[in-house]
């Protein structure tokens, strides 16, 4: 996916997300919502990581979940239980299509697994480090892949919980902006949004920057006139 097109659709996301506050506002009563979830402080985070494991097992788009995260629990919580939801699902699917599944794995989704694959054989843990990068890249489906590659865990666990926090953040503060609207807390929105937009340049970014980093491949020269 070109990063132009993951620009589009995050300003996209903040768009939806924005507008249907706007209309909601009326109809939701934000301080009622604030207090049922401050009455369920253990509860509520504990069932919305669960359902993000979910969402990792069955490879639905994390963004939309750590855009919820924001919009629930606010920027700073909501990317402290979307990297924790996120992780532990990622561990679990890991976990279970190394150790207990591979066979079924591998047949589910190996040919679409194999770019993953030879990536891995390329470069090793900083694959995983460029694909977590990637917040717009299929979350659920690059955990099964993952795990059909040579990456040991340990690496695999440390370049998941670094680098999936940018796109996270990211996500939650877009979800954050619900929240701002709704509240009509036009400093807060104003505030959150520089915050977004300086997110979503740094994320635009990272593509460009990790194809001028990554070593190029060798170029063959057998059968080429040595001078």
């Amino acid at each position: 996916m070109k990063t132009s097109v993951r620009l589009g659709l995050m300003l996209l996301m903040i768009a939806a997300i924005v507008a249907a506050a706007v209309f909601f506002r009326d109809k939701l009563d934000v301080i009622e919502i604030k207090e049922y979830l401050a009455a369920h402080d253990i509860a509520a985070p504990i069932i919305f990581t669960g359902i993000y494991i979910l969402a990792a097992l069955l490879m639905l788009p994390s963004s939309l979940f750590a855009t919820v995260g924001g919009l629930l629990f606010g920027p700073v919580l909501g990317v402290l239980y979307g990297v924790t939801g996120a992780v532990l699902g990622a561990v679990i699917v890991f976990v279970i299509s190394r150790y207990l599944a591979y066979d079924w794995v591998s047949q589910f989704i190996g040919k679409r697994a194999r770019p993953v694959m030879l990536g891995i054989e390329r470069e090793g843990w900083k694959f995983v480090a460029v694909l977590r990068l990637m917040p717009l890249l299929p979350y659920g489906f690059l955990n099964y892949s993952l795990a059909l590659t040579p990456v040991k865990f340990l690496p695999y666990l440390i370049s998941t919980i670094i680098f999936m926090i940018p796109g996270i953040t990211a996500f939650a503060y877009i979800g954050s902006l619900g929240e701002a609207v709704l509240e009509g807390d036009t400093n807060k929105l104003i505030h959150r949004s520089l915050i977004v937009a300086a997110l979503i340049i740094t994320l635009a970014c990272i593509p460009v920057l990790v194809r001028m980093l990554r070593p190029k491949p060798p170029v063959d020269t057998e059968g080429t006139d040595s001078c």
